[in-house]
């Protein structure tokens, strides 16, 4: 036995000496993980993050871009753009960011720079109606008609059942049924109905006299002020105007009703709203501070007889308000409502613009 034990001590004398690993290595293999010994300081390794990594305290963009639409729908375009700024910052290539900050420019009138927008966004999603929708009603509100029944037709073969786009080419056929009756006007020479006229008073005497209806024109004077109806054009101080419609009835549909009504005046609405328990009794227009030319516009296309009051504040994006109330009930307003036989439908929140 004795002799036994010497054995296995050279031998393991032997290994040590030959440089033999030991049978438990203090470096752990590969993969393997290590738990320190008691005493030992044990090492936890560190991940370093990426650059440019998505980090759960960082939005995606897809969120960034929900956040756009959300401020965009109720009017906070300046918030909205900095959000759709900051997907394309992540992702250049978001056709959502890139129609919703065209739109924003179109609503500023920077039509240039939101007709580029909309090119790079239907370059990248050929297929999406919205875009080309898009373009042609801004193309439409810049006046450029048949650039704006192209893109309009685009949208239209893409999403033919969208209720927007059928909207849009509603107006534009209207534009251009205008510009047509315009030019027949020219062309027929009805501009010349004031210029004085050569007549015959006698066997060749000639007298050259003024149109018959010079008594009842204004004098130089009288010309230089604008006529009465000058206020309530929707062209003037109802451009851009963001109307709210409010049902203070609770009549079904009455805010709606009127919206088309009033759209077939040119009167674009923003939002309808219920103005809930619905005891308005007169009918009423609120506006902000410099509204109050747009409050008497409106109060000119208003079949009853409505009050302008002042408020400090409105729902976001919002100019005027008009809440209709129970004197908006009888047959005669319903006559009012039904007097276009074609009314064309109210503008959405989003105006002519679609956002998918």
């Amino acid at each position: 036995m004795k002799f036994k034990l010497n054995a296995v001590a050279s031998v393991c004398l032997l290994g040590t000496l030959l440089g033999c690993a030991p049978l438990m290595p203090g470096t752990p293999l590969a993969g393997k993980a290590v738990t320190p010994a008691r005493g030992q300081a044990g090492t936890v390794p560190v991940k370093v993050a990426q650059a440019g990594a998505v980090t759960p305290a960082t939005p995606s963009s897809d969120a960034l871009y929900t956040l756009g639409l959300s401020a965009h729908g109720a009017g906070q375009t300046v918030l909205a753009g900095q959000y759709y700024a900051r997907v394309l910052a992540l992702a250049p290539e978001h056709a959502g960011a890139l129609n919703g900050l065209a739109v924003i420019y179109a609503q500023s009138d920077r039509i240039d720079e939101a007709l580029k927008l909309f090119a790079r966004a239907s370059a990248l999603a050929p297929g999406a109606a919205h875009v080309h929708n898009n373009a042609g009603y801004t193309l439409l509100r810049a006046n450029r008609l048949d650039e704006a029944e192209i893109a309009l037709g685009k949208a239209r073969d893409l999403d033919p059942a969208n209720a927007q786009t059928q909207q849009n080419l509603a107006l534009l056929a209207s534009a251009k049924a205008k510009h047509q009756s315009a030019g027949l006007a020219d062309r027929s020479g009805a501009g010349d109905k004031d210029r004085p006229r050569l007549v015959v008073v006698a066997p060749n005497v000639f007298e050259l006299r003024a149109p018959t209806n010079t008594a009842t024109r204004a004098t130089p004077a009288q010309e230089t002020s604008p006529p009465s109806d000058q206020v309530s054009a929707p062209g003037a101080e109802l451009h851009g105007v963001r109307l709210e419609v409010s049902n203070g009835v609770g009549i079904r549909r009455l805010a709606r009703r009127t919206a088309d009504r009033l759209a077939t005046e040119g009167v674009t609405t923003a939002r309808l709203t219920n103005a809930r328990p619905y005891r308005q009794v007169r009918t009423e227009i609120q506006f902000v501070a410099g509204q109050s030319l747009a409050a008497q516009a409106l109060q000119s296309r208003m079949p009853v007889t409505t009050q302008a009051v002042a408020t400090s504040r409105l729902n976001a994006g919002v100019q005027l308000r008009l809440v209709l109330g129970h004197d908006m009930a009888g047959r005669a307003i319903a006559a009012w409502l039904d007097a276009e036989e074609n009314p064309q439908l109210a503008n959405s929140m989003q105006g002519g613009w679609r956002w998918s």
